[in-house]
């Protein structure tokens, strides 16, 4: 986590979800690895910074960026960072290449930028995004963003929960959705 606070609903029940399953708190700092089970390892890629000083205004600014990888298989998550922070993310020249990528910001047209997508050359992409949400995401210039580069599209406004199945790190993970 970082050091934004919300005071969203959905913010509350996460504090409460931490405390009451004893969860350690892991500050989210470029560079730091989580090591999980069966050897898949969490980096985390942003924020370069501590941001408690961060504008909670701009949040999306402030979001974990994190790479999962389990033999040869990686996924990004970005979760709503913009394209300006994606900017510079590339800029920095982190590892960025995955074969999925969580698609950010529910698809916005502010996220996903032709030159992130240029570097993560994603074989999938998974877009988070509820049915008829008022946003209008995902942004049909994210999709063509996408369809452009041959990038298999899953939509949990379309398919309902996406999940990989990974069995082995020799192993290919399987895609796996459940409406």
């Amino acid at each position: 986590e970082t050091d934004m606070k919300s005071d969203s609903q959905t913010y509350r029940a996460w504090e409460d979800m931490i405390v009451k399953e004893g969860s350690e708190r892991i500050e989210a700092l470029a560079g730091e690895k989580i090591i999980l089970k069966d050897g898949a390892e969490m980096s985390i890629l942003f924020p370069f910074n501590n941001i408690s000083n961060a504008d909670e205004k701009n949040s999306n600014a402030t979001s974990v960026v994190a790479k999962l990888s389990y033999g040869e298989n990686k996924f990004l998550f970005t979760g709503d960072l913009p394209s300006e922070q994606e900017a510079e993310l590339v800029d920095k020249k982190m590892e960025l290449s995955s074969d999925v990528l969580k698609v950010g910001h529910h698809g916005s047209k502010y996220s996903t930028s032709e030159k992130f997508l240029d570097v993560v050359s994603p074989k999938s992409a998974v877009i988070s995004v509820g049915a008829h949400n008022t946003y209008g995401h995902p942004g049909q210039e994210i999709i063509d963003r996408l369809l452009h580069r041959g990038v298999d599209i899953l939509r949990t406004d379309k398919s309902g929960d996406i999940g990989y199945n990974c069995k082995s790190k020799e192993s290919t993970c399987a895609m796996s959705v459940e409406r």
